[in-house]
């Protein structure tokens, strides 16, 4: 389509991107005849289609602005990568250890489970000096 058709759209713009102001005069229009006796449902239908036509063209400029949204597993990621490896550790530990005391409360045997630092000293304690022990019953 040719920019001289009466069509306002340029040829690099998005085919199906809708021009915001010819739905403001479309609707204006409609509502003009409106007042001097055209057919008030079609008027209703027409506005509603607009208007819904209006809220998908807000809709892509925003998403083209680069407001973008986030799916569970990107945000998992990010996440992922922002926790200190100190802390990364510490859950990963405390999720093996609730692991395996499930599944000695499931019947496997009376077995324990302690969280031990090599240190002695509790000043110098850090977090990746934790270790853990199985204790077995002798």
């Amino acid at each position: 389509m040719e920019s001289g058709e009466g069509d306002s759209r340029t040829e690099t713009e998005d085919p199906h991107r809708i021009d915001v102001e010819a739905v403001l005069v479309a609707k204006e229009e409609n509502l003009r005849q409106a007042d001097v006796g055209g057919d008030p449902s079609e008027n209703e239908e027409e506005e509603a289609v607009q208007t819904k036509l209006s809220i998908i063209n807000m809709l892509r400029d925003n998403k083209a602005e680069g407001v973008q949204l986030v799916s569970d597993h990107e945000h998992a990621l990010k996440v992922l990568h922002t926790l200190d490896p100190k802390i990364l550790e510490i859950k990963l530990k405390a999720t093996e250890v609730d692991t395996q005391l499930r599944s000695n409360l499931t019947g496997s045997g009376s077995k324990s489970l302690a969280l031990a630092t090599p240190s002695v000293d509790p000043s110098s304690v850090s977090c990746a000096g934790f270790s853990l022990m199985s204790i077995t019953e002798d």
